[in-house]
């Protein structure tokens, strides 16, 4: 996944992107995650698509953990952490970029 939020207005005065604001959206987005493959697991039921949310959602909180902590330090929009705070689904994820 790519990291979502945007940068702001030049000389608009903004917070800076923090650890913890990472770790807060990383751990939201594991959790939408997990919430969004359940409902397909619960179809598929089986072992080896047990096994891939498990590293997929891992990968996905590592991935996302990577890309976040080389932006600390720069401008964040604090609507957009909000919304991802409080994204329900991956296709609310992608909404609180746009």
């Amino acid at each position: 996944m790519a990291m979502w939020w945007s940068v702001g207005a030049a000389g608009c005065e903004q917070r800076k992107l923090t650890e913890a604001d990472c770790i807060r959206v990383r751990d939201r987005v594991r959790e939408v995650w997990r919430r969004d493959a359940t409902v397909a697991l619960r179809e598929a039921n089986s072992d080896s698509f047990r096994h891939y949310i498990k590293n997929e959602t891992r990968r996905i909180g590592d991935r996302f953990m990577t890309t976040c902590r080389a932006r600390i330090g720069s401008p964040v929009d604090d609507g957009e952490v909000a919304c991802l705070q409080r994204a329900m689904t991956i296709d609310d994820v992608y909404e609180c970029s746009r």
